[in-house]
């Protein structure tokens, strides 16, 4: 499963380094990648699923960050002062706003690392409610699959038995009409054949499944541990 995309956003020499080098030490987090504001005015559609915010002008912050919580990602924004926390709040309501001090940092760290493995969380959570819901649409589909090949089958062997039956009275039909039957009783056979097969494709497709389940099951606990 892949990590959550970090973006630190700054326009302050250095800071966004200090970040990368920091998220480079814990090894359970992903690899940010540092862009400037000019990259970040046509994001695509869900490149990113945090972003940090630093050094950006108070008069352009808060519709930039505004633009930023579009995406439904969460922002954490630095903000010199209380006056353009609130405008920011105000602005962008759902963002976090931290005050940019001099010991803010470890904060910072903290929250971020936080903030990521929440995220990260609500991923698996989301891949396994659509495995989920991926898993019951196919059972399903077997089911209705299974009772379609058994309604198949039953008509098969009618079609089977009865053409079996005329051509069992020797004399009943013209040669051109046991020729029709006989037809009538292949056609029925390969029917049954491919029937057959299908259903051995059916059983072999559940052991991928299991077998694929089975496979991201042992990656998630090796993950974990």
């Amino acid at each position: 499963m892949s990590q959550p995309a970090v973006l630190v956003i700054s326009e302050t020499p250095g800071f966004a380094q200090t970040i990368l080098d920091w998220f480079h030490l814990e090894p359970s987090l992903p690899s940010p990648t540092a862009v400037s504001v000019d990259l970040c005015h046509n994001l695509a559609e869900g490149s990113f699923d945090f972003a940090i915010v630093e050094g950006i002008p108070a008069s352009s912050l808060g519709p930039f960050v505004l633009q930023l919580e579009s995406h439904g990602r969460t922002v954490l924004v630095l903000v010199p002062d209380s006056a353009t926390g609130s405008l920011v709040n105000t602005i962008a309501p759902r963002s976090l706003v931290l005050r940019q001090t001099e010991g803010c940092l470890p904060a910072l760290m903290l929250i971020a690392a936080e903030v990521v493995r929440r995220i990260a969380a609500e991923n698996r959570l989301r891949t396994a409610d659509e495995a989920l819901a991926a898993g019951e649409s196919n059972a399903r589909l077997g089911r209705y699959i299974t009772e379609m090949r058994h309604t198949i089958n039953n008509a098969l062997t009618s079609v089977m038995g009865n053409s079996e039956l005329l051509l069992f009275e020797p004399g009943a039909f013209s040669a051109h009409h046991r020729s029709q039957i006989e037809t009538i009783r292949t056609m029925a056979v390969r029917i049954h054949e491919i029937m057959q097969r299908l259903a051995s494709l059916e059983t072999e497709m559940k052991w991928m499944e299991k077998q694929k389940n089975y496979d991201e099951q042992r990656k998630q606990a090796t993950a974990a541990s």
